[in-house]
């Protein structure tokens, strides 16, 4: 984005979960999603859409579809053994609810269930690590 932003004079500035992240080093705050606040002037919402972006209907939020699915394609591709070594960082990462809950997703999809969209994926992941730190 910011090479898209930055010709037009626009400089994006991080917010939220990711610049915390950013600053603490801290896996307590690793995001999903990087929030950016930014002036969208009508020459950088057409770069945005060009790119693959959708504007939400509130007219704020921008989205780039299809990126988090492919934790599922990924986790589908592991071997047996890139399996055991992500279930054995998992809890060091904090992310064994997130794991599970992702790789869970996998059967219903083969069973006919749609792909989940990005919201539905960040959805999921959110209570999956609401519920690590519970």
């Amino acid at each position: 984005m910011e090479a898209v932003a930055a010709p037009l004079g626009i400089r994006p500035v991080v917010v939220g979960g990711m610049a915390v992240y950013f600053w603490t080093a801290s896996d307590a705050f690793l995001t999903f999603d990087i929030d950016v606040v930014m002036e969208v002037p009508e020459r950088l919402a057409n770069a945005l859409v060009q790119l693959g972006f959708t504007r939400a209907a509130d007219g704020r939020h921008w989205t780039l579809e299809g990126y988090p699915q492919q934790v599922l394609a990924l986790l589908d591709g592991l071997s047996d053994k890139e399996s055991a070594d992500l279930d054995a960082r998992a809890p060091r990462r904090r992310v064994s609810q997130m794991l599970a809950a992702m790789r869970a997703l996998g059967p219903e999809i083969a069973e006919g269930r749609a792909m989940p969209a990005s919201h539905e994926l960040h959805e999921i992941a959110r209570a999956a690590l609401d519920a690590e730190y519970a």
